[in-house]
């Protein structure tokens, strides 16, 4: 498959000329030129994609109980396939139906008692459930690290619950039993392995990959402590938790360019297209987010995850027609994302669930900052934070601002403003249904010149004399993850107002 307290009203921006905000001060400016409250439309949508979610999870019409296609109601038929990756990123925002889970960890033990050509690492089956055996991009490595991630939580439940029985068939220290160990295994003993990459493109490590297969052996010892015979002291909790480290350890010595500002998203390149000139990608982001349960390779405020945030801002910023818009700093960088710079699927557009990550990220880091109660200043996330503020270089670096002083909660705000500009350029996108396509135009003048354009063209079905003002739909409608995505960006919202909430508004 190719690839998300305040009750501020904030402004959503039509494609006429924009109001543009004061500069930054005291109060949050408004970003967009049209008045729009987000916790209505998004209180909708939200309520809208845990319907959706959960009616294509409980159907069964031409596919297992307890899974979803990708884009099961595109009008063109594309994506009519279960993805491991992302059933596991959906079913999480529902995870809280039992029938619905229940169906999806029969799927998952399904998955293991199948042979196919990927082992474990097999990224997509056949909407029965039976093997996908056509050429494809394998194997994803990251598929078995989200789908034990998800098993394991079941069985935690069923701990919790009081029901070891039933955790035991869930993780079983006994590998004859098909269980979530089988997947843990696998991610011990092929970590290291070249896979391909989660837009299934590229083949090498990953820094999303291994982000998530840490987050897996991390939880999995602690996992296989409760549940091995030996318990801490088991050669399976240690050889998990020693592994996790190994993996963390090959990231933080791979990963981070620090020439060029960013994590690399990619490297120890080993086949697949070659087109990606620079590995900065939304991908990394994306890892971040869902790898983040136990104890995190990366917290949200590293110096190097806001400076690879910022990169990749004003990378798509540059590219896109579409984000010309947002050129003034004024604009806090608010953007539409795609996936990486020099994408050519259908022209290389924004994606909506790489501009509803963001918005996520946003609200995630604000959470952290909150719970950190301090913001420092470096020289590698100096550009991150000029950027938010509008242009100003009001901070220098090493400069540490504490919960409590008034520019503390000023950043806060910025912060949290830009999370909903995010969500508001997929709102302005939205059509009158309320559902979006995978991708949405990036624009396009005459004369424009790259890879990408004779791919747009296409996809546009324009002869390129006319120009393109982008947002557009562009590939399968209803893609699934994009509920998903928007689901996991209001729970970061909501976690942020609980967090905002709890401390009264003094921070």
């Amino acid at each position: 498959m190719k690839f998300a307290l305040m009750g501020t009203a904030f402004l959503f921006f039509a494609a006429s000329a924009f109001a543009l905000p004061p500069r930054y001060g005291r109060s949050c400016p408004m970003l967009f030129g049209k008045v729009s409250n987000i916790e209505v439309w998004g209180t909708a949508r939200v309520e809208n994609a845990r319907n959706q979610l959960t009616e294509l999870f409980r159907s069964s019409d031409g596919k297992l109980e307890g899974i979803t296609l990708a884009a099961p109601k595109d009008p063109l038929g594309q994506y009519q396939f279960p993805w491991i990756r992302d059933n596991a990123a959906s079913v999480y925002e529902i995870r809280d139906l039992p029938d619905v889970i229940e169906a999806y960890i029969k799927f998952c033990r399904l998955n293991l008692a199948t042979k196919t050509l990927g082992s474990l690492g097999e990224p997509k089956f056949n909407p029965d459930g039976s093997a996908f055996n056509e050429p494809w991009g394998r194997p994803q490595n990251d598929g078995s690290a989200y789908r034990a991630l998800r098993w394991m939580e079941y069985t935690e439940k069923k701990l919790a619950d009081g029901n070891r029985i039933a955790a035991l068939e869930n993780y079983s220290p006994d590998l004859s039993q098909l269980s979530v160990k089988w997947d843990l295994e696998y991610i011990t003993h092929h970590w290291k392995d070249p896979s391909f990459d989660l837009w299934e493109e590229e083949m090498g490590a990953h820094v999303h990959t291994r982000l998530m297969m840490h987050a897996a052996l991390e939880k999995g010892a602690i996992l296989a402590a409760k549940l091995e015979p030996g318990g801490e002291n088991s050669g399976a909790a240690r050889t998990y938790r020693a592994q996790a480290e190994e993996i963390k350890k090959s990231i933080l010595l791979n990963a981070w360019n620090a020439r060029q500002g960013y994590l690399r998203s990619t490297w120890q390149h080993d086949g697949g297209f070659v087109h990606k000139m620079e590995p900065l990608d939304i991908g990394v982001i994306i890892g971040l987010l869902h790898s983040t349960s136990g104890a995190p390779v990366f917290r949200m405020s590293d110096e190097r995850v806001l400076s690879t945030m910022e990169r990749l801002e004003n990378r798509f910023l540059e590219i896109y027609r579409f984000n010309q818009r947002f050129q003034d700093p004024r604009f806090r960088g608010v953007v539409a994302l795609g996936r990486y710079a020099e994408d050519r699927f259908h022209g290389g557009n924004p994606w909506v669930i790489a501009t509803q990550a963001a918005g996520e990220f946003y609200y995630r880091l604000a959470t952290t900052l909150l719970d950190e109660k301090q913001i420092v200043f470096t020289s590698v996330n100096h550009r991150f934070f000029t950027r938010l503020l509008g242009g100003e270089e009001k901070f220098k670096p090493r400069k540490r601002i504490l919960s409590g002083e008034p520019e503390f909660s000023k950043i806060i705000e910025a912060i949290v403003e830009k999370a909903n500009g995010f969500a508001e350029v997929v709102h302005s996108v939205t059509k009158g249904d309320g559902f979006h396509a995978e991708q949405f135009g990036r624009g396009y003048q005459p004369g424009d010149a790259g890879d990408w354009v004779a791919e747009y063209l296409k996809a546009m079905e324009s002869d390129g004399s006319k120009p393109l003002p982008g947002g557009d739909w562009i590939g399968a409608r209803l893609l699934v993850w994009n509920e998903a995505s928007f689901s996991s960006f209001w729970r970061a919202r909501n976690a942020y107002l609980e967090k905002a909430k709890s401390l009264q508004g003094k921070f």
